[in-house]
């Protein structure tokens, strides 16, 4: 279901201020304290779940300004205020299965006028479907937020998106606003790993409070946030370290919406992500390092690709070839893992480290060391590291976790200013006395799309790729993913 608004040609002919889609209402000193004459005209009531838009307008024609309108419904007299005209009223919190009527007021310090009431709407909620077949990701999560209230999270069914089959999801649907002051994982996502998908509604406003971090405990293939009305996020929501090990789901192309949205038609997170970082070779002697290749940027809202591993001959190696692992690609439910490092100090012949496996899997093994040593690269889990001798006695974890896949969709107003973010794991590498370092690959960054009708937060989201600090370009680091903010009409 859509939601009107007043539209900007209307707020420009406003002949008692000037307003612009989404600033505040003006107000002139001289007209605040006359009285209101005429009462605000309704012009459209619509609903999604238990949450009402009441879209009006307001054109006093001797003075008397109104400094806030309220909306009130009829039954129940839930009302919700705002100071902006050019907005719809979000009334949330209505009953279901419900005819309702509403009604506004214009207020100033002198006097109201209200209007008369509205046609009728009806909050109607249906049982869920278990198997969700539609055309985008936004018509699902509408479905859903129409259905009867789930507070705990479940199992659903299978997920087809545009006639792509995407695996399956669990879903939970909770009614009225909600505050996150303690984060609880068992509130919102279901602790199965790998195979489904995470749908969360919320009918209401959503408020994050700083410190919290609203994260899913173990991986999704995606996870989608639905909030019919604000989100206020002052904390963190992360699909950092949670991309799917999908091997048993195939990735396809996970359609969000339909239609053109802040000149982006269609979006998108596409199958296929930016390419994994290939492998690169080093022979001895000379002594030296080759370093790793980068993993390629995810376009079009794909996720980034995992670079590879580098490649170091040192010390007495003689004859030797040394191949850095490769990293793999990026999928529309991860960042690509990076490919296992190898430093060898004293040997010969060619010796091999392990590429990343593919869709999410684990990161590639380190190659054998037989002096110093090298770190295995991020993936599900984080490849292995190979210490050699006594003077191997600093190796570092590569450490587990892809990027994954995040959509949100505000259908009031973004507000805050918090993290929102799915960001590569950076590599942390091998250091031998703070100067002898071998990376293993880091992974690809994840793709967050976030659609708001309003935004008037200060919230910037990220997708960057991974990248073993201080290493130089030994680590090339993981593509960037997507991050995005798109308007919904």
């Amino acid at each position: 279901m859509s939601i009107k608004h007043a539209s900007e040609e209307s707020a420009r002919n406003n002949p008692t201020s000037r307003i612009l889609r989404g600033a505040k209402v003006s107000i002139p000193e001289d007209k605040v304290s006359g009285v209101i004459d005429v009462a605000p005209v309704i012009s459209s009531v619509t609903n999604v779940g238990c949450t009402a838009y009441v879209t009006f307008s307001h054109t006093p024609t001797t003075g008397g300004i109104a400094t806030s309108f309220t909306a009130t419904s009829s039954p129940g007299n839930i009302t919700a205020t705002v100071t902006d005209n050019t907005k719809p009223i979000i009334v949330t919190g209505l009953t279901a299965n419900t005819s309702y009527t509403f009604t506004v007021t214009a207020t100033n310090s002198v006097s109201q006028k209200t209007s008369s009431s509205s046609s009728s709407i009806t909050t109607t909620v249906s049982s869920v479907t278990s198997n969700q077949s539609a055309t985008d990701l936004y018509t699902v999560m509408t479905t859903l937020a129409n259905s009867v209230t789930t507070s705990t999270p479940t199992a659903g069914g299978t997920l087809t998106l545009n006639g792509v089959s995407l695996g399956s999801y669990d879903y939970v649907i909770k009614r009225g606003n909600q505050t996150i002051s303690t984060f609880t994982n068992s509130d919102w996502f279901t602790n199965t790993a790998d195979t489904r998908s995470a749908l969360i509604v919320v009918d209401g406003d959503l408020t994050i409070n700083r410190l919290e971090r609203f994260i899913p405990s173990n991986r999704k293939l995606f996870t989608c946030i639905y909030v019919t009305g604000n989100l206020i996020n002052n904390g963190q929501i992360l699909m950092t370290d949670r991309g799917a090990n999908h091997s048993a789901t195939a990735a396809g192309n996970i359609r969000l919406h339909t239609g053109t949205f802040t000149g982006v038609t269609n979006p998108q997170i596409p199958a296929s992500g930016g390419a994994g970082g290939g492998t690169v070779t080093r022979s001895g002697p000379p002594t030296g390092t080759t370093n790793a290749n980068p993993g390629s940027a995810g376009t079009n809202g794909g996720t980034g690709g995992g670079s590879g591993g580098c490649a170091i001959v040192a010390g007495d190696a003689t004859g030797v070839t040394v191949i850095g692992g490769s990293g793999s690609a990026g999928t529309s439910f991860t960042g690509g893992g990076g490919g296992g490092s190898i430093m060898i100090y004293a040997s010969s012949g060619t010796l091999t480290s392990g590429n990343a496996v593919a869709n999410g899997g684990a990161g590639g093994n380190a190659g054998p060391s037989y002096t110093y040593g090298a770190s295995g690269g991020v993936g599900n889990p984080a490849g292995s590291s190979s210490q050699g001798g006594t003077q191997g006695s600093y190796p570092f974890d590569a450490g587990d976790g892809t990027a994954g896949s995040l959509c949100i969709f505000v259908l009031g107003e973004l507000r805050g200013q918090g993290l929102i973010q799915s960001n590569g794991h950076s590599n942390m590498g091998y250091q031998y006395n703070q100067y002898m370092q071998c990376p293993g690959g880091s992974g690809g960054g994840g793709s967050v799309t976030i659609f708001y009708k309003y935004d008037n937060s200060l919230i910037t989201p990220t997708a960057n790729g991974g990248k073993a600090p201080g290493q130089g370009d030994r680590d090339g680091g993981g593509g960037a993913g997507t991050a995005r903010k798109l308007a919904l009409p």
